[in-house]
């Protein structure tokens, strides 16, 4: 993980005046935490590395973080971005397993 941050921090500070800083989360309970409301509070943009969609969904869905993440993107035009499963944290519902079409018409989950 450390080595994906210092490799999209590079690519970021290269291409765009910013500054960049790095959140891991792999608990739920740390996703709440007032530091990282504060960090997200005075973003101007969030970027998602890859990963495990559902790992994401457990860790970030109904959180306080979540709710303060798409509030900033809807009404003060956050920047919010990713990669693979980092691209999918914003959206609902969140498609995390399949491997054909059928699966993405809406009502075919089980």
């Amino acid at each position: 993980m450390k080595q994906t941050y210092e490799e999209y921090k590079a690519l970021f500070e290269k291409h765009i005046p910013c500054r960049v800083n790095h959140i891991h989360h792999n608990h739920r309970e740390d996703v709440d935490a007032k530091e990282v409301e504060a960090r997200v509070k005075g973003a101007d943009a969030v970027f998602f590395a890859g990963g495990d969609q559902l790992k994401l969904t457990s860790i970030y869905g109904g959180t306080g973080f979540l709710f303060l993440l798409k509030h900033r993107y809807i009404y003060e035009r956050l920047v919010v971005g990713g990669t693979s499963a980092g691209a999918m944290v914003l959206s609902t519902p969140m498609i995390f397993a399949g491997t054909g079409a059928d699966e993405m018409i809406a009502g075919n989950g089980n």
